[in-house]
């Protein structure tokens, strides 16, 4: 899925969100939670996604760029090794 794909899935899951939330769960609808599910679920593939793309361009810079930042070469590698579902 491409970036902006994925943001388009997630206007377009934003648009059909619940105006409000009591919460009450229980008397909250069974629709409205499963849209507020997708809704979290999105923001969090949007946010591994983005996360995954500063990882990889991590490790494209070269040590002048590494060093600007205060990073050495071994620790921008290990972070840009870390999976996408490991987020801080």
């Amino acid at each position: 899925m491409t970036h902006n794909a994925l943001h388009a899935c997630c206007n377009d899951v934003h648009a059909h969100a619940p105006a409000h939330v009591d919460g009450l769960t229980h008397s909250v609808p069974f629709q409205d939670r499963v849209v507020r599910t997708l809704i979290l679920f999105a923001e969090w593939c949007k946010r591994a996604y983005a996360l995954h793309m500063q990882r990889r361009s991590l490790r494209s810079l070269n040590d002048r760029q590494l060093r600007d930042i205060g990073l050495k070469r071994t620790e921008a590698l290990r972070e840009a090794a870390r999976p996408f579902w490991d987020q801080p």
